[in-house]
């Protein structure tokens, strides 16, 4: 199944579609980014398209997961400028993690506002195939994941993540190199 890879901007979002939001996306919407990034913006405008023309958002547990971690991991960079913990254990071990890890939470209780939760299909996808894609291609295997999501649901995804170029689902995207692959 090919799938298109289709710029988000300009897209006319319909009612009654199903969209698939990546970790990398919520990342833009909900963790500290540098505010001048065209990114938030265009991803933001989106969200608020697809809600307010009756389109669906769903989010599992693996994003959810990967967005939780890649926004520790992100503050923890931020404590190490300020000259905290260099161990991201040690970090998240200590006091000035507690504030963080609040913000992750309102943070994920605003996604979970925005989106519905859905099943990962672990159980009726073919993870014999996933594992022989993942040994035969350069490819993140959680990506390879959130795809089979996506065929078995036929959501859209809507992500960043320029490892998606051939994910054979339909992919909104801003990311110029994704747009600009044959």
């Amino acid at each position: 199944m090919a799938g298109n890879i289709l710029p988000i901007t300009g897209y006319r979002f319909a009612a009654g579609e199903s969209f698939f939001v990546d970790a990398n996306v919520w990342i833009y919407l909900y963790a500290r980014q540098d505010p001048a990034d065209r990114r938030i913006g265009i991803y933001s405008r989106a969200l608020s398209e697809i809600l307010r023309n009756g389109g669906r958002v769903y989010v599992d547990v693996l994003v959810l997961s990967e967005f939780i971690n890649r926004y520790a991991r992100l503050e923890h960079e931020f404590s190490i400028a300020d000259g905290g913990p260099v161990n991201f254990k040690d970090f998240r071990n200590s006091a000035a993690f507690k504030p963080v890890a609040k913000s992750i939470a309102v943070a994920c209780r605003a996604i979970l506002k925005n989106a519905a939760r859905t099943e990962s299909c672990f159980d009726s996808m073919n993870i014999g195939t996933v594992l022989q894609d993942y040994e035969s291609r350069p490819r993140d295997f959680n990506d390879q994941v959130l795809c089979e999501i996506c065929r078995a649901k036929s959501f859209k995804m809507i992500s960043h993540d320029s490892d998606l170029k051939d994910i054979g689902v339909d992919l909104l995207t801003a990311n110029r190199k994704l747009l600009s692959f044959p």
